[in-house]
């Protein structure tokens, strides 16, 4: 949990800027009649966001921003009000892709089980993060990973292995790290391939001229036919999260 969200009237960061408010009001007639100390220490802590501040007490953004830097600041990490709205506008957003997409939850599980540093990936602009995430890409150690859930499966005529198949771009595999192919079909077990976007490119050459290809993953692990060996042996792969970067 947040820091911010554990902040009490008691805590003692809090006491010493009440300290400080009740010494610098004590000989101020004007700042007696606004609202007090425990009024805005709840709308800092709870709803950093200047301007609803400004409709809830009816200072100005000058007052508000010296109100904060003067007495409260220091008990939210140092940081400024922007700072703050933006770190919850990246939670809750977040928090509602999340709901949305439950397989990339359990991605960011499973790579924090193998002690991988991993998160969601936001877009950037002008160099800095915003609260719009990729749909279909997560950061692994730092890395940018490119995930392909796969829920369908496949079988060549009169065959009987089964492959789940997904379309990869070039622009994506020069784009990325590494592939992460979640494959969850009913009545088969599920797997998890992390692959080296260089395993791919070697391995199916003519993308960069064709401009894609369709890959194709085993649902079981079966023998391999000596006459056809594949072209990338996924089973190498399985669970085969980043090893460099480790916490």
């Amino acid at each position: 949990m947040p820091r911010d969200e554990k902040l009490t009237l008691a805590h003692p960061l809090v006491r010493e800027a009440k300290a400080r408010w009740d010494k610098s009001r004590k000989f101020h007639y004007r700042a007696k009649r606004g609202p007090g100390f425990q009024t805005y220490f709840e709308l800092f802590r709870d709803h950093p966001d200047t301007q609803y501040i400004i409709k809830r007490t009816g200072r100005t953004r000058q007052c508000i921003n010296h109100i904060y830097r003067t007495y409260f600041r220091k008990m939210f990490d140092d940081k400024t009000l922007g700072n703050r709205k933006a770190e919850i506008a990246f939670k809750q957003s977040e928090k509602d892709f999340l709901a949305q997409h439950p397989f990339l939850e359990k991605l960011l599980e499973k790579a924090r089980a193998a002690a991988c540093v991993a998160a969601l990936a936001h877009h950037h602009i002008h160099g800095h993060p915003v609260s719009a995430l990729f749909s279909h890409r997560i950061s692994v150690n730092g890395k940018m990973c490119s995930v392909h859930h796969m829920t369908r499966c496949t079988t060549f005529q009169g065959g009987k292995r089964f492959f789940a198949h997904v379309t990869v771009m070039y622009s994506t595999l020069a784009s990325v790290h590494t592939h992460i192919f979640h494959v969850e079909v009913r009545g088969f077990p599920e797997h998890t391939f992390i692959v080296p976007a260089t395993v791919i490119r070697k391995a199916h050459p003519s993308i960069q001229t064709r401009g894609r290809v369709t890959l194709y993953l085993p649902m079981e692990k079966l023998p391999i036919p000596a006459w056809r060996p594949p072209l990338i042996d996924y089973w190498k792969y399985l669970d085969a999260w980043p090893e460099d970067q480790k916490i």
